[in-house]
């Protein structure tokens, strides 16, 4: 089979991966802002499952351009038709990155918030401290927090 009858269609299912994944990039953004951590496990196996289809494409792309063919060349209708494709990918490519950095800050304000709730409740349990009523029995103050023993 003729690469060059091969290698457009696997383009464009290049292109329609990368769309998937933007968008699912996008869902992921919306999931991330309301804070719903069981639709943003869903949303996590669907994005494996589109960079696995992403990989997919490429490896059959990769393998179906061999070295003799690439020594061959193309013509330039083809050559025009493939670098059209290229800048596609390639400005879908940027997009998806460009939205996975704007998660990922995301996530990691989550994260940094998450570990000052933390550091604050550590800082609440560690000022607890054991004091004797006058019957000799054991009393915690949470003195932190203002309740009184």
């Amino acid at each position: 089979m003729n690469s060059n009858s091969v290698i457009p269609p696997l383009l464009v299912a290049q292109e329609d991966a990368l769309s998937k994944l933007n968008i699912v990039l996008l869902d992921e953004f919306k999931i991330l802002k309301s804070r719903d951590r069981s639709l943003l496990e869903k949303n996590a196996l669907l994005k494996e499952q589109v960079l696995v289809e992403i990989s997919r494409v490429d490896k059959s792309i990769n393998e179906t351009i061999t070295e003799a063919e690439k020594a061959q060349g193309i013509s330039a209708e083809e050559q025009d038709q493939l670098s059209q494709h290229k800048i596609k990918v390639k400005e879908l490519l940027q997009t998806c990155k460009s939205q996975n950095e704007v998660n990922g800050q995301i996530i990691n304000s989550s994260q940094i918030a998450i570990n000052r709730f933390k550091n604050i409740l550590q800082k609440t349990l560690t000022n607890q401290t054991t004091t004797y009523d006058n019957k000799g029995l054991t009393n915690l103050n949470v003195s932190s927090i203002g309740v009184k023993a």
